[in-house]
């Protein structure tokens, strides 16, 4: 299906939009432009559209309505008014038909002059609404029964399809055959309307299935590039790299230049296939998008991870609950921190990843798992910028500008004392309330508390991280 979908990319790329106009019949030109006049009137989306996207539109419709006339021209031309017969299919009336016989008669010959004659009956019967047999697929021939329709579409570009839905597409298909209908008798010789509006319905029918065909693939193209785009953008943050080709990769699927983000990764639930996966991938893109948001999903090892940008705003639980359904219970999923640009989405794409590997340390694991709760076992890890973070949020907030603070000094104390108060106001020779009094202040700057004693191996760890980098 992959490979499908790119050659009909190909197909797409390598057809250029329409610069001269389709040569329609003047009747029918002056339909079309009828009909849109009342598409700016009755659509809405049809008004909201640009120049550019009117124009190929306007191309689509014209290219539509002459094909479906030299089609129905080669299955019966007669059923069209004079003015609209097309000067390559004059003399050609009804051979389409089963069983017809397109030779002229020979003036020469009574059988000849015979089968004129009927022919000439067969036409005064044609002319008759109440003789005349209604055109149905049985009577059209095979070569003639599935017209190819896909063209009418490759008269725009690819990108035409993010432009007009195919919602848009089925509307606007059956909005062009209600106002051809309703004009009928400008279009059909009398006698004919019911013919003309039965090659209309099964004309429409196909260019129907067309639409279809070709926005489905065009999406599965769209999609398995994007998808593509996301996996090596998301690789390439993981790997540290925030180059310009990463900026424009992000742009293409359309993220700007400035965001916030987060990152999540987690084990997904069992899937029984790429289809599978990848339709659960939709489903936590959709769910990301009705709460405002975007993302680029990929794959690290056996992980998922998702990159996130709140574009309104909201908390990283908020879009955890969104998506918890798509996570396996039994695993962990873990919450980078929020940052800004490409540097920060590669930072918070390591904190994710990191913090999953690091949580098989840890029992009673919260979930979500964020960074912050395993800074300790990521800087074990090796994750620089845990070390980075310990370092700079809690080891330089207590040290200040004298490495004798008596803040770390005092903290540095208690947590070697075995978290003793008497302990420690013994070795510093303080009292007590001195020490509670410096301890609290430490939670007040690092917003970790050492009588908590998860807290105080961060801490401590925090503290050993700062005296080996300050050697």
């Amino acid at each position: 299906m992959a490979d499908e979908a790119e050659q009909l990319a190909a197909r797409f790329r390598r057809r250029q939009p329409h610069v001269k106009p389709v040569d329609l019949p003047p009747a029918l030109r002056e339909l079309v432009r009828e009909a849109e006049l009342q598409l700016n009137t009755d659509l809405a989306w049809y008004r909201a559209l640009n120049a550019a996207d009117k124009n190929q539109l306007r191309m689509i419709i014209e290219t539509a309505v002459t094909d479906f006339v030299d089609w129905f021209s080669q299955i019966d031309a007669s059923a069209f008014a004079d003015s609209l017969i097309v000067d390559a299919h004059d003399g050609d009336t009804g051979n389409g038909r089963h069983g017809t016989d397109s030779g002229s008669a020979d003036s020469t010959n009574p059988s000849a002059a015979s089968d004129t004659d009927h022919s000439a009956r067969a036409d005064t019967d044609h002319a008759s609404p109440t003789s005349h047999k209604p055109l149905s697929s049985a009577d059209i021939a095979d070569e003639f029964l599935h017209p190819s329709t896909d063209h009418i579409f490759f008269v725009a570009p690819l990108e035409f399809t993010k432009s007009i839905t195919l919602n848009q597409t089925v509307e606007l298909t059956r909005f062009i055959v209600d106002v051809l209908e309703r004009n009928v008798t400008r279009i059909a010789k009398p006698g004919r309307e019911q013919d003309m509006r039965n090659a209309m319905l099964y004309y429409s029918r196909e260019v129907a299935f067309s639409a279809a065909t070709v926005y489905a693939s065009s999406a599965q193209a769209r999609g398995d590039w994007d998808a593509r785009l996301e996996a090596l953008t998301i690789a390439d943050l993981l790997d540290g790299v925030t180059s310009h080709q990463v900026s424009s990769r992000m742009s293409l699927l359309g993220w700007s230049n400035e965001f916030h983000c987060f990152a999540m990764a987690g084990h997904m639930r069992s899937h029984t296939g790429d289809i599978s996966l990848s339709m659960a991938h939709r489903q936590i893109r959709e769910a990301v998008r009705s709460l405002g948001g975007e993302c680029l999903i990929g794959e690290h090892e056996t992980l998922m991870v998702a990159l996130i940008d709140p574009r309104n705003g909201g908390k990283p639980e908020d879009y955890f609950q969104a998506v918890a359904e798509y996570f396996a219970d039994d695993s962990p999923v873990s919450i980078g921190p929020v940052r800004e640009g490409l540097d920060g989405a590669a930072y918070t794409l390591r904190a994710a990843v990191n913090s999953h590997r690091a949580s098989r340390c840890l029992t009673d694991l919260p979930r979500p798992l964020r960074s912050d709760d395993v800074l300790p076992e990521r800087a074990l890890l090796g994750d620089a910028d845990a070390r980075r973070e310990l370092y700079d949020n809690v080891y330089s907030v207590l040290r200040g500008d004298d490495t004798e603070n008596p803040l770390l000094l005092t903290l540095s104390t208690f947590l070697r004392s075995g978290n003793s108060l008497d302990a420690t106001a013994r070795e510093l020779n303080v009292h007590p309330n001195t020490v509670r009094y410096r301890l609290k202040r430490s939670v007040e700057v690092t917003g970790w508390d050492p009588m908590n004693p998860r807290e105080a191996y961060v801490l401590l760890t925090a503290i050993k991280i700062g005296l080996m980098l300050d050697d």
